[in-house]
């Protein structure tokens, strides 16, 4: 049960990794879009939003590779725990009861 319990955490973390890969990058779309648009001197104004939406998208970014780090955490822990299985099923196979 906690075997079925980890796979479900660990495709839920991909899944929840994969939207927000997706949100970061349609508002980077977005904000390309807006800041094509817009006039050379209105880009002064607007700088101090434009830093703190930086700043969100490094958070959102921090988050991100927070998220695969866990993950490929989690999938080293499977390969180990695979090899260890696989090992002691071999050796297994080779003694004599």
């Amino acid at each position: 049960m906690t075997v079925d319990r980890g796979r479900v955490d660990g495709v839920e973390a991909a899944e929840d990794a994969v939207r927000k890969v997706q949100r970061l990058k349609k508002d980077l779309v977005r904000s390309k879009v807006l800041l094509s648009d817009e006039p050379p001197g209105a880009l002064a104004k607007r700088a101090p939003e434009l830093v703190a939406e930086l700043k969100l998208w490094e958070e959102q970014l921090e988050d991100i590779r927070c998220d695969l780090a866990n993950l490929l955490a989690e999938r080293d822990r499977w390969r180990i725990a695979h090899d260890k299985l696989r090992e002691r099923l071999d050796r297994h196979t080779l003694e004599p009861r």
